[in-house]
């Protein structure tokens, strides 16, 4: 899954324009004839209902968004390497 994909299409002249739905649902007739073709026939980006209801992710979400992918993959392996040297008894 992208990080943008289950939330929002990126627009950067405009801004961020939120969907609720998935990333192949951006090219589905339906959803093509309703954004799509007035962004581009006409250059009008029409806001979406959901964005009127959604809430803002959690704060912790947004600090590891800030984070680079290829560093995550030590987070996991930092925490069971701790969690062995703390509570495993000698396990390392």
């Amino acid at each position: 899954m992208g990080r943008r994909a289950p939330l929002d299409l990126a627009i950067p002249r405009f801004g961020t324009v939120f969907h609720a739905v998935t990333h192949g649902d951006y090219f589905n007739a339906d959803f093509v004839r309703q954004y799509w073709v007035p962004y581009i026939a006409y250059g009008r980006i029409d806001g979406t209902e959901w964005e009127k209801v959604r809430t803002n992710p959690p704060w912790w979400l947004s600090v590891i968004a800030l984070l680079p992918v290829r560093w995550l993959w030590w987070v996991p392996v930092s925490t069971v390497l701790w969690v062995a040297w703390r509570f495993g008894g000698g396990f390392l």
